[in-house]
């Protein structure tokens, strides 16, 4: 799956380099009833039980996203969850590069 293989191709960053974020939007129709509200919960769900924290702006019109964790695996399981959902079907352009202060 092209989601796996983006995820997976980038590898994770070298241990202890810190925080992972993710930055991303993707439009799709989210007008039938109760449909944004539904996914609100998803997304609400899915970022709680993966350690995610961040801003997630969901409207009728789709997603708006800026998330973090301390944790390669499950920024990398968002990402093949937001690639292979079918809702969202978002195509992944991982890199990951890191700045020290």
């Amino acid at each position: 799956m092209e989601a796996e293989a983006a995820a997976e191709e980038v590898g994770p960053p070298e241990e202890g380099e810190g925080e992972y974020v993710v930055l991303f939007y993707c439009f799709r129709e989210l007008h039938a009833e109760g449909a944004l509200a539904a996914e609100v919960a998803r997304q609400q769900q899915g970022c709680e039980q993966r350690g995610l924290l961040g801003r997630l702006l969901l409207a009728p019109e789709g997603i708006n996203g800026t998330l973090a964790a301390d944790n390669w695996e499950a920024m990398a399981n968002y990402v093949r969850f937001m690639c292979s959902d079918p809702l969202w079907r978002m195509k992944s352009q991982v890199t990951h590069s890191s700045c020290r202060y």
